[in-house]
């Protein structure tokens, strides 16, 4: 096969100043994917601080397009349109004008393009669905391979975004999902079944790196990582109360300690409620009764290690889930809307664990303490389970770097790599090796939040409809938000 010389990958990543540690953490570990090939590829990032990204990793980095900043679908429009007009001059001037500039250039003169892993196609994230649409647009008018690793798609997508995935996608040689759901989307969109790779998410093998001012912490007596972010309940009357109650509770029945683990930075004074501050205020909470440490947020591959150390996961964010499950850890996720059950339930899905997820409506009626200490109780017959699915999970992460390589004409790392994942594509079940009797939560809270998730499907159904219908209708992404937060607020 042809080396590729170099790869514009783009992740949502950014400074520390909003470091996100599993957008970083995927980003991160495809980087190490390819410097493990034997002939690898230079790398040249897509990225919302390129200077910081540059330094994190130890290459080129280019700012983004610019979607993000266009604040409503008609100024996405005219960045699109102009976009076009540009791509059109460069391939009319045979590459010698129209492409100046960033993202754009390094494409041009790249021999194919990755999006990185994330939960970033979808109507909630308008400017990073356009930003990865037009790269991938882009490359494919130029003659470049695409390849997409790792996504979350929707759930929700309006119409226009609808179109354009459905447009879009097409032109990949691989289409990455991390949860089913996003299978059968990715499949509704139009990318052919052969193109979709079921894979776990890209940070599921990333290299944990020791933090060595935390090792005490992480091998002393058994401790549970708390990740909680901010979320529509946050402001809710006594919820941080009822919460910080019942990890209290947990520590206690337990006997093991709490330390908070951050995964998102946030700037001052800029209203966004970093990880961070949220474990302080909780912290505060269980005061004198019990003592939760609080920790900054660290670099994704210490916190990898890290959560690898923990004896038990809580957790409303995704990747706290996935370095757990990596490292046979026990985890409980807390989802708060449709997108991020899909997400939760999708990662835990890998080892047939989904049913380890509740509502935060069963947090604020204190349930939380009760799936908790669940666990906590069968947490050895979990861990046996989890490595149970160790060779699955090798065989996954196999198939995975194999067709992309193959998409992208790359060399794979290990001389048997694509003839052991073939024999994978081959059997009956694509989407994953069987899941034998993983353990399944028997308390009565776990039922609640299933009968829960059975009527919030059934709830999105129906404003999904409705929105459908308002934007056919002519009126506008935004009222349509205002009109449906109005009528569910009734």
């Amino acid at each position: 096969m042809d080396e590729l010389r170099r790869l514009v990958i783009i992740g949502d990543v950014g400074g520390l100043e909003t470091y996100h540690v599993g957008d970083e953490a995927m980003l991160c570990a495809n980087i190490e994917g390819l410097r493990r090939l034997p002939s690898p590829p230079a790398c040249t990032a897509v990225s919302a601080d390129p200077e910081a990204t540059s330094r994190m990793y130890g290459i080129d980095a280019v700012p983004l397009i610019g979607f993000q900043s266009e604040t409503d679908e008609p100024r996405r429009h005219r960045l699109w349109n102009q976009l076009m007009e540009s791509l059109a001059a460069f391939k009319k001037s045979r590459g010698r004008r129209g492409m100046e500039g960033g993202a754009i250039e390094a494409l041009g003169k790249s021999d194919g393009l990755i999006v990185s892993g994330g939960g970033n196609l979808c109507s909630t994230w308008p400017g990073h669905l356009y930003e990865r649409v037009a790269l991938i647009r882009i490359a494919h008018e130029l003659g470049k391979p695409v390849v997409l690793a790792g996504q979350t798609i929707g759930p929700h997508l309006v119409a226009e975004e609808f179109r354009l995935l459905s447009e879009h996608l097409k032109m990949a040689r691989l289409v990455g999902v991390r949860e089913r759901p996003s299978k059968a989307l990715a499949e509704s969109l139009g990318v052919p079944e052969d193109r979709i790779c079921y894979q776990l998410d890209d940070a599921f093998r990333l290299q944990p790196q020791p933090a060595e001012d935390l090792r005490s912490l992480a091998e002393g007596r058994p401790w549970i990582a708390v990740t909680i972010s901010s979320f529509p309940y946050f402001e809710a009357p006594g919820f941080l109360e009822s919460l910080a109650q019942q990890l209290a509770a947990v520590s206690i029945a337990t006997g093991a300690k709490l330390v908070f683990v951050p995964h998102v930075a946030a700037p001052e004074n800029s209203g966004v409620w970093a990880d961070a501050e949220i474990g302080r205020r909780l912290a505060k909470l269980m005061e004198p009764s019990v003592s939760m440490r609080v920790l900054d947020v660290l670099d994704c591959r210490q916190v990898c290690w890290l959560t690898g150390k923990a004896s038990m996961v809580i957790s409303a964010r995704y990747h706290p889930l996935v370095f757990g499950m990596a490292g046979g850890v026990p985890g409980i996720g807390i989802h708060v809307d449709r997108y991020t059950r899909v997400k939760l339930q999708g990662a835990l899905a890998h080892a047939g664990l989904q049913d380890w997820t509740m509502p935060m409506e069963l947090c604020l009626a204190g349930l939380l303490e009760k799936g908790a200490t669940e666990l906590w109780d069968r947490r050895w017959e979990v861990i046996r389970h989890l490595d149970d699915q160790e060779e699955s999970w090798i065989q996954l992460e196999r198939r995975r770097w194999s067709r992309l390589c193959q998409a992208l004409e790359l060399q794979p790392a290990q001389p048997d790599q694509h003839r052991l994942s073939e024999a994978v594509l081959s059997s009956d079940d694509l989407d994953s090796c069987s899941i034998e009797d993983p353990p399944v939560p028997l308390g009565a809270w776990a039922y609640l939040a299933a009968e829960h998730t059975e009527k919030s499907e059934k709830q999105d159904r129906r404003i999904r409809d409705l929105e459908s219908e308002l934007l056919h209708r002519g009126v506008g992404f935004l009222e349509v938000k205002k009109a449906l937060r109005l009528l569910l607020a009734r």
